[in-house]
């Protein structure tokens, strides 16, 4: 069966993360059924602070792969003016 995309949503750091974990979170059931079938977008700044908390807290290979399989599968916005003016 095809994945059925209902939107596309900007995800920030404190929501993306709770997809980092093995265990399911309050936070992901909580979002999960807006989520699971949209297409994600993260800014960069959100990329870039979470490969910074990976970097700090000493994640290894196959952590360090369930973040890079996120951001994979998103699409990561540069710093433009459309991007920051619609916040």
């Amino acid at each position: 069966m095809p994945e059925v995309v209902n939107s596309i949503v900007v995800v920030d750091t404190m929501i993306a993360s709770a997809w980092l974990g093995r265990k399911q979170s309050q936070r992901k059931a909580r979002w999960a059924p807006l989520l699971e079938h949209a297409v994600w977008v993260l800014p960069f700044t959100v990329v870039a602070e979470m490969r910074f908390g990976a970097e700090v807290a000493g994640w290894g290979a196959r952590r360090r792969g369930v973040l890079d399989r996120l951001v994979g599968r998103a699409g990561v916005v540069p710093p433009i003016g459309e991007v920051t003016d619609a916040y």
